[in-house]
């Protein structure tokens, strides 16, 4: 047993005498650097004479005792508290940059190289000086506070080769008035713009892959005034947690990118402010086969557009089989309607408040076409072009007082139940010879 322990501590004891054979501290210019022979690199490391000031420039490489070494990294605490440090240039070569590697310092404005890949936890936390930020298209992660207390950044943007943004990257920044996430961020952690209360836009690029918020959602913008959001990305998060964006009562403006398949009534519940929403639909056919649940308490659509265009004349394309819940609520600027032959059902209060909606034709089709009660409730309609056979448990066009002109197209071989009864505007009726099944009621008291 003895003998096993000994062996393990010499072991540990050569690879030690290992790594001290094969690196050494040297200090060039000022700047103090770990190097190794083995790979030939440095690393910047904290000047132990004194704290770095003034202006600094890293170079890509340095010499010492006839050898070259790449500087690749600037190392956990190297710049910490060197409050007189005002700015520091970064070469190209620099991959990392390390734990607090500037905690607390007089940086004044920063530009990241290209190389940089990853920005450890607290790396510029408490940079209140720092006014201004670029961070490059290279760096895939930032750590946990990496930018919190930075009170003098205006605006963020975060580039698509960001992967994940750590706990409480952003925190604290009170001055940040705009964020823009980039479509690569797939995970966002907790408290990250917490506290940013000057934060009132936030864009988050198109992109196909999922947003994730982790843990406590509600706690990355917490105390965020936010008032206009663009949502280009699939949002998830954890359902025994609430939305991200729950209870924002400030926000006023929200766009929801094609590139969203669906939202939920929780995504933006409690958002009271809200009176503009605008859907940059392109597809149509995936939004209108999705369940698309605007949020509440929001009571009117009057403002939902498409493509930042109110609708008025509204062509369901081909590609679309089915119109979810509330799809086209109370858009009250719709006036006409065509829904191709390949739609085979409309939802539940599909239509229903669209009150200047007075023209509806259903494409011919040998589908049938089921067709909620409650689809068209509040539209007054005038007229129909009715080109498929319909599906439905109490019709969706009885009592349609201001219904004049009924058109039945070839396509149609029966009328069901009470289709058009009570309808006593009706003052034109096509039925072609296609109709063989007339069922009860049709057009009971139509005048």
């Amino acid at each position: 047993m003895k003998t096993t322990i000994l062996k393990s501590m010499m072991a540990v004891l050569m690879v030690l005498f290992s790594l001290n054979a094969n690196a050494d501290f040297v200090q060039i210019n000022g700047i103090s650097y770990d190097i190794d022979d083995d790979t030939k690199v440095a690393k910047v490391i904290g000047n132990s004479d004194s704290y770095y000031t003034g202006n600094i420039i890293i170079p890509s490489s340095i010499s010492h005792n006839g050898v070259k070494y790449t500087v690749t990294s600037i190392g956990d605490y190297a710049f910490r508290n060197c409050g007189g440090l005002t700015s520091v240039t970064i070469p190209n070569s620099v991959a990392s940059i390390g734990f607090s590697a500037f905690y607390h310092c007089g940086l004044t404005s920063l530009t990241i190289p290209n190389s940089v890949t990853s920005i450890a936890g607290a790396a510029f936390r408490n940079c209140r000086s720092l006014s201004s930020l670029n961070i490059p298209n290279s760096v895939t992660s930032i750590g946990g506070s990496a930018f919190s207390g930075c009170s003098g950044l205006t605006s963020i943007i975060i580039p698509n080769s960001v992967i994940s943004i750590g706990d409480a990257a952003f925190q604290d920044c009170t001055s940040i008035a705009s964020v823009t996430i980039g479509n690569g961020v797939t995970s966002i952690d907790t408290r990250v713009f917490a506290n940013c209360n000057s934060l009132r836009s936030v864009t988050f690029e198109d992109g196909d892959q999922m947003l994730s918020f982790a843990r406590d959602p509600t706690s990355v913008f917490s105390n965020c005034p936010l008032e206009k959001i663009y949502l280009g990305r699939q949002i998830s998060y954890y359902p025994s947690y609430d939305s991200p964006f729950k209870e924002k009562t400030k926000l006023k403006d929200l766009t929801i990118s094609n590139s969203v398949a669906s939202i939920t009534k929780e995504d933006f519940s409690g958002c009271s402010g809200l009176n503009s929403i605008t859907i940059e639909i392109v597809n149509l056919a995936k939004w209108c086969t999705s369940p698309l649940i605007l949020p509440s308490p929001l009571s009117s659509y009057a403002h939902l557009s498409l493509g930042g265009k109110a609708i008025k004349e509204l062509v369901i394309p081909e590609g679309v089989n089915s119109i979810a819940n509330n799809a086209f609520k109370n858009c009250k600027d719709l006036i006409s309607l065509t829904v191709s032959p390949n739609v085979i059902s409309i939802s539940e209060s599909a239509f229903s408040g669209c009150n200047n909606l007075n023209s509806i034709r259903f494409e011919d089709g040998i589908e049938v076409l089921t067709i909620n009660t409650s689809s068209f409730s509040a539209c007054p309609l005038t007229s129909i072009y009715l080109g498929r056979n319909l599906s439905y448990s109490n019709s969706p066009f009885s009592g349609r007082t201001k219904l004049t002109s009924v058109v039945i197209g070839d396509m149609v071989t029966s009328l069901g139940d009470y289709a058009f009864s009570g309808c006593s505007g009706l003052t034109s009726v096509t039925i072609p010879n296609s109709v063989t099944s007339i069922g009860e009621s049709v057009f009971a008291d139509c005048i």
